[in-house]
């Protein structure tokens, strides 16, 4: 193999990898974005039942951390 083949075999490999770490990242950072919408639907989720159950949008608000503006949204 000659020098210049040998240096874009490295190139390669190296070039590769740093595709593999921003896929991997980009990835990631999907999955927590995922989470944490899941996370707040969830407490909407919550709420709505609460209101349902006829809890004060205070007590809610407590519960849920959600603020009683957004709360009334759900009624």
């Amino acid at each position: 193999m000659t020098k210049d083949e040998l240096l874009a075999y490295d190139d390669f490999w190296d070039k590769l990898g740093a595709e593999r770490l921003l896929l991997v990242d980009s990835n990631k950072r999907s999955m927590e974005e995922g989470r944490a919408a899941g996370r707040v639907e969830g407490r909407k989720e919550v709420a709505r039942n609460l209101l349902r159950m006829g809890m004060s949008m205070e007590d809610i608000s407590k519960a849920t951390g959600i603020s009683k503006e957004e709360i009334e949204k759900y009624v």
